[in-house]
């Protein structure tokens, strides 16, 4: 009786094979080899993101000059835009159909991952701080901007490629530290809610499953009313996932990282203070 996205569970037999499975331990369950639904579908980003990372690691370790980084992203987010202008290319209208969101896999995580270090770069290159206006004028413009392009209305077109530049303005216009966006977002509930994000997105797709044979019969109304106590139990749960599980790992993998650093330097006569 439990679904997956609109599929029954009984129509996706892969969730059970052994290879599935063995993709998804190893984190390659998001990267495109194998399509089928995901039981929490938000779960696509673990795979995708870490093998994005390794993308721009690799951007590091190959290249050592400023200029060659800056290459290398333009490079790659290129090869990303090539892709999804591949998939949107209709031969028999020809026309391009970019109205629905980017497909979850690799590709999407590359590219913000190497639009993130462009925009590091180009922050990195100014000479000159703005203005607190002109700080000002570029975070209201940026974050509305793409508070827009995340709704993604049907008539912005190709939104997605596009939107790229948009989310470089808002790394730069919040990077300065200053600013009314600066302080809304640096306040105690913006960063608590910040520090448990992730969780809330791991979990929200699962209790949209787990509550939607409920809803279905209700009334717009009734569907709307809903909406408070799902969110609540939506961030109730992220909270638990962070307090429980990713602070004590992130503590764990420290501590043993402090340790591994103490032995080494004990094991070459380096003082441990």
């Amino acid at each position: 009786g439990i679904d997956i996205g609109m599929t029954p569970i009984q129509d996706q037999p892969q969730i059970f094979d052994l290879g599935y499975f063995l993709l998804t331990i190893s984190l390659l369950h998001g990267v495109g080899i194998d399509d089928s639904d995901l039981f929490n579908f938000a779960s696509w980003s673990i795979s995708a993101e870490f093998w994005a990372f390794v993308a721009l690691t690799g951007c590091f370790v190959l290249t050592r000059g400023r200029r060659q980084r800056i290459g290398f992203g333009i490079a790659a987010i290129a090869l990303c835009i090539a892709f999804y202008l591949f998939r949107w290319w209709q031969p028999e209208a020809h026309r391009f159909d970019a109205s629905m969101l980017l497909d979850r896999n690799l590709a999407r995580s590359v590219m913000a991952y190497f639009v993130g270090m462009l925009a590091f770069e180009l922050r990195r290159s100014m000479r000159q701080d703005p203005t607190d206006r002109a700080l000002g004028w570029m975070q209201a413009f940026s974050l509305t901007a793409i508070v827009l392009v995340i709704c993604n209305p049907p008539w912005l077109f190709m939104s997605q490629i596009w939107s790229l530049p948009i989310w470089a303005a808002v790394i730069i216009g919040l990077s300065h530290g200053r600013g009314w966006a600066v302080s809304v977002l640096g306040s105690r509930p913006m960063v608590w809610l910040g520090e448990r994000a992730f969780g809330i997105y791991m979990c929200h797709s699962v209790v949209i499953i787990m509550v939607k044979r409920r809803v279905l019969m209700l009334s717009e109304l009734e569907q709307t009313l809903l909406l408070l106590p799902y969110l609540l139990a939506t961030i109730l749960i992220g909270h638990v996932l962070y307090t429980r599980i990713e602070k004590p790992a992130a503590a764990w993998v420290k501590e043993r990282l402090r340790r591994q650093r103490t032995d080494d330097r004990a094991l070459s006569g380096a003082p441990t203070a």
